[in-house]
Parts: C-alpha cells; sequence; structure tokens
C-alpha cells in the first residue's frame, strides 16, 4: 500500500502550505499551517479564524475556531470565544468543559488549566485527581513534573498523587529511571524514590544517554559523568576564554540596548498602574477601550508588551504570555505591586545613586526606598 503524501509532507518555509519533496501538496494558502498528525489531519488558520484540513488542504469538518493545534491520540485542542477544550477528528467537542488552555493528550492524559490550577484531564473530560497546580507538565515514565503553591516541584504519579516525598527547586522529567533535580546547592540526578544518586552539584545537567551526562561543574568546566556522579571524561577542563575583539559588534549592540532598558521598566509600570493585565485577552477591535487609550496609542502600548513576550498576538486577539501571567494582580507570585516601585526608581534613582557612588557613605543606601517597599520583589511574603 502506497504511503499516504500527507505522511512525507512538511511545512513550508513560509509556514503558509505543506510541500512534499519541494512541492505543493495542494493549491491552498493559509496564514499559518502546522504540522499534520494521525489521523491525516493539520491545523491551520487565516485572519478571521482556525481550522484543520485533510491531505487535500480541504476542510476536515464544517466548524470553526479562533485556534487549532495539532491532532494527538485523535483529539487536538482548539480555542473558541468562550475558552479552551478539546476536539475529536470531525470537530465536536469531546466533553462539555470549557478550560482557561489546552494542552495535547500524550498516554490518555492531557494539562489543562482552569480557575488559575493545571491538572491532568482523561478524553472524556473527567479531571483524573482532585489536586490543582501551578503548574503541570505531561507524564513520562508514568510521573509528571508539579510546581506547589510554595513554588516547590514535585513527581506525581499517575493517580495523581505524590510519586515520592521529595521537594526539589526545579525537577525534570523521568528518563531510564532517572531525572534531573536541582536543589539548594545545584543540579543533580534523582532515582525513582526521589533521591540523588551522587553527592555532587553541577550548574546545569543533561539526562543520561546510555549511562552517561554531559553536566557542567560549578566553577564552569564541562564535562561527561556517569550514574555514580564520577567525572569520566573532561570536555572542557577551562571555561572558554571570551575573545572581545571577535565579538565587538555584538558587545556594541549589547551596551548601547542596555543603556536605553529603561523603556522596559516603564512599560511595565504603565501596565500595572493601568491594570492592564486583568484587561486580556483583547481583540483588536477592543483594545483602546478596555486599555482606556487612543487606538494609535494602545497600539504602541501593546506592541512594546509583545517586544518584552508580555503578550502574545494570534488571531487577532491579544493574550498574556506565561511570562505576563506573573504581571496579574491575583497571581501567587504576582509582580504587578513591583512594577510600579521600580518604574518610581528609575525615574528618581540614578542621580540619587551617582552621588552616592561619588561620596563617602554607602551606595547601597540609595536602594534602601526600595529595599524598604513590602512589594518591590513580588510573589508571597
Amino acid at each position: 500500500m502506497n504511503e499516504p503524501a500527507w505522511r512525507r509532507s512538511r511545512v513550508a518555509t513560509d509556514g503558509t502550505h505543506h510541500v512534499v519533496d519541494g512541492r505543493p501538496l495542494y493549491a491552498a494558502r493559509f496564514l499559518r499551517a502546522l504540522s499534520f498528525h494521525e489521523p491525516g489531519l493539520a491545523a491551520v488558520c487565516d485572519e478571521r479564524c482556525a481550522w484543520h484540513i485533510d491531505g487535500h488542504g480541504r476542510p476536515a469538518y464544517p466548524h470553526v475556531f479562533m485556534e487549532t493545534f495539532g491532532f494527538y491520540e485523535n483529539l487536538a485542542a482548539v480555542r473558541n470565544e468562550n475558552g479552551w477544550f478539546h476536539i475529536r477528528c470531525d470537530g465536536t467537542p469531546a466533553y462539555s468543559q470549557i478550560h482557561d488552555w489546552c494542552g495535547n493528550f500524550q498516554g490518555g492524559r492531557a494539562v489543562v488549566r482552569r480557575e488559575g490550577g493545571y491538572f491532568h484531564l482523561l478524553p472524556d473530560g473527567r479531571a483524573l485527581y482532585e489536586n490543582r497546580f501551578l503548574y503541570a507538565g505531561d507524564f513520562r515514565e508514568s510521573r509528571a513534573v508539579v510546581r506547589l503553591a510554595d513554588g516547590m516541584c514535585a513527581h506525581i504519579s499517575e493517580g495523581g498523587g505524590f510519586a515520592h516525598p521529595h521537594r526539589y527547586r526545579d525537577l525534570g522529567v523521568y528518563h531510564k529511571g532517572l531525572a534531573c533535580a536541582r536543589d539548594e546547592s545545584g543540579w543533580t540526578h534523582i532515582n525513582a524514590d526521589g533521591v540523588a544518586v551522587y553527592e555532587r552539584r553541577f550548574a546545569q545537567v543533561e539526562p543520561f544517554y546510555n549511562g552517561c551526562a554531559l553536566v557542567e561543574s560549578l566553577d564552569g568546566k564541562t564535562q561527561i559523568i556517569d550514574e555514580s556522579g564520577r567525572c569520566i571524561h573532561a570536555v572542557m577542563d577551562t571555561p572558554p576564554a571570551f575573545d572581545e575583539s571577535e565579538n565587538r559588534d555584538d558587545l556594541f549592540q549589547s551596551l548601547s540596548a542596555d543603556m536605553a532598558a529603561y523603556w522596559k521598566t516603564y512599560t511595565l509600570a504603565v501596565m500595572a498602574r493601568i491594570g492592564a493585565a486583568d484587561k486580556f485577552p483583547l481583540r483588536d477591535e477592543d483594545a483602546a477601550g478596555a486599555l482606556g487609550l487612543p487606538a494609535v496609542n494602545a497600539r504602541v502600548f501593546l506592541l512594546a508588551l509583545a517586544e518584552l513576550d508580555v503578550v502574545r498576538r494570534s488571531g487577532g486577539e491579544w493574550r498574556l504570555t506565561a511570562k505576563g501571567e506573573f504581571m496579574r494582580p491575583g497571581h501567587p507570585f504576582s509582580l504587578s505591586a513591583a512594577a510600579p516601585v521600580w518604574g518610581a526608581f528609575a525615574e528618581a534613582g540614578a542621580e540619587r545613586w551617582a552621588d552616592a557612588l561619588q561620596g563617602e557613605g554607602d551606595a547601597s543606601d540609595a536602594f534602601s526606598a526600595i529595599a524598604d517597599q513590602p512589594h518591590a520583589a513580588g510573589g508571597k511574603r
């Protein structure tokens, strides 16, 4: 049996259609096209809406959405004006619930977010467990990484219970029985019981591959270690020297950008002062009114936020990114109160710090006003 052409296709360089061996798979063109997935459907969109197509470029069903993503295990995440959910291959909802965000199904489970919490969902819409987390990742080797209310990370089992009692500052998924984990001393690898398999700590670690892992030591050396943490090969015994003469243009551009970085502080301060974070998502035509700004100025403001990767535009709608969520006043680690404080410091603090540095006193006193502000660092206290 001949292999369907869509299996051999890839997205064209301009992202508007699919090609096979350099030739268009069909005649249609879209604003954006994603890769084909089983059962032979691909997510596409134009300026108005999004849907899925078959291998001939034809709509796979009569429905349209605001955003569509690839099919995984015959279910795809989509978004309409009410929120996010999963659809079957015929475009019908897989269940009745609406979520704030949906991930993809893997192993019969998908991560979703609703009412500020992340959890895992079954294909029929039932929650896998009752717990809600600050964040949850996909399952690997029957375990998933979650971030708890205190900011620490843990592994959960497929039933939603904790896979082991240990908590870490950062965690990776399990790979061949081991997972990357970061505690207060650095990165390590842990076993199925959540216990470090060696005593050393590193600045960075990668998962083990055939018993070896690439790591960077705390003093900047790059090494290959075995599962006992012993160095078996020194990739670089000395951190690479930095030749500034070869990177003069990059350094110039970097320093120039640092000089103008105040606009970032001011933009985030304004975002907090006008309460913009809680107004998203915003349609193009509603943005000016919702933000209380003239249309031209609203557009400039949104583009500035997009430059900071705080918001992103898709399908004529602006939405907060994961980074931008920290600007919501209700977020457990909100920085919305900190932004105006730093904005005020940027406006008045530079000259005060210069005077302090040139004087005989403690230059750190110039930051005392910031340090005394209870919201300057953001997050929970």
